[in-house]
């Protein structure tokens, strides 16, 4: 059942029954359709020994290899640097902020974690902090970093950082003790967290908004599993273990919750995805395999943004491990990746 706290935009038909190939089904008046229009190798792929460097949307935008006690650095554009042996990488989308987090010193076991900001392959800032490796950093577009964590010795307090694209300090806040937070969304001005008591992991949750004046409560619900990053539609949407809520990011108000218990294949499962035929928030899911049986088939779901409705549905090729799977908007085409190869996703009349 699906709950509006207002009118919606705009609504496509109803839901487009999908094939293992091609999502079919268009209504009387010829709405789009969705259909898998080519299978093809990935445009930035990890030969052996390299590992891919995403950004917060789960797009490649370069590789990083171990080389002669270093981590090389190579950048889609061609770029390349070099940084010590950091465990956990981040990286704008533009590649031009990359993140580095870790020990290089304990390279296999790193307990506790520095964090060095490079910005076109210079390091400009190296927050004094130490942090536990259960930590959060995520990169914006325009190459802002924020740092979600708590040091090792003290799990129950939570700070909050947020660093330009320069390297200067914007803000820095103490989240409420004794809660957990994750699931970080960089906006204009201000950071969203997830969190929940750290006794009561499947209790009561919140969405707070931290900001250089304070840190203040955008919303409340049961068991909130996930944050998910819509910041440049100016949303996020936030999963609980039986429904979907779409939040305005700025403001917290509820524009549509949606009863559906989903379970994302990995953390790069969702994207926003406006084309001239919908504008729609995709997933892929699926379930748990079960010992003896057939890996379950992954579903990609298209959800109308403005109200929540099944837009379209579709089978995936299961190829890699769930988690390795990406999902990311390319212009008029979805994608997902399977590490190394895409399925290539369209609409069609």
């Amino acid at each position: 059942m699906l709950h509006r706290a207002r009118r919606s935009r705009s609504r496509l038909p109803a839901a487009l029954l999908a094939a293992s190939a091609v999502a079919a089904g268009a209504d009387a008046q010829g709405t789009a359709r969705l259909e898998r229009v080519a299978q093809a190798p990935s445009a930035v792929r990890a030969a052996q020994g390299r590992v891919l460097l995403l950004d917060a949307r789960g797009r490649a935008v370069g590789t990083r290899e171990e080389q002669d006690g270093e981590a090389r650095i190579r950048l889609e554009d061609g770029r390349v640097f070099s940084a010590p042996r950091f465990q956990r990488w981040s990286v704008s989308p533009d590649g031009r902020t990359v993140v580095a987090a870790g020990d290089p010193n304990a390279p296999e076991h790193a307990f506790v974690m520095a964090v060095v900001i490079y910005r076109d392959g210079l390091p400009i800032a190296a927050p004094h902090l130490e942090l536990d490796r259960e930590s959060s950093i995520v990169v914006a577009p325009d190459g802002r970093t924020a740092i979600v964590g708590h040091p090792p010795e003290s799990r129950e307090s939570w700070h909050a950082l947020v660093i330009d694209q320069n390297g200067d300090e914007l803000f820095r806040q103490a989240l409420p003790k004794g809660e957990q937070a994750w699931d970080p969304v960089l906006l204009e001005h201000d950071l969203l967290v997830r969190t929940h008591d750290l006794r009561a992991e499947t209790g009561p949750g919140r969405v707070l908004r931290v900001g250089a004046a304070g840190v203040e409560t955008l919303f409340e619900g049961e068991a909130l599993l996930q944050l998910v990053d819509l910041s440049e539609v100016g949303r996020a949407l936030v999963r609980d273990r039986e429904s979907l809520t779409l939040l305005d990011a700025n403001t917290g108000e509820v524009l549509w919750r949606r009863a559906e218990s989903i379970r994302p294949v990995g953390p790069h499962a969702w994207a926003h995805w406006s084309s001239r035929q919908a504008d729609v928030i995709g997933v892929l899911h699926g379930s748990p395999r079960r010992a003896g049986e057939p890996a379950p088939p992954v579903r990609l779901t298209l959800l109308d943004t403005s109200s929540g409705e099944t837009v379209a549905e579709a089978n995936v090729t299961r190829r890699v491990s769930l988690p390795a799977a990406r999902l990311f908007e390319l212009g008029e085409r979805l994608v997902v990746d399977w590490e190394g190869l895409q399925e290539v996703f369209g609409w069609k009349r």
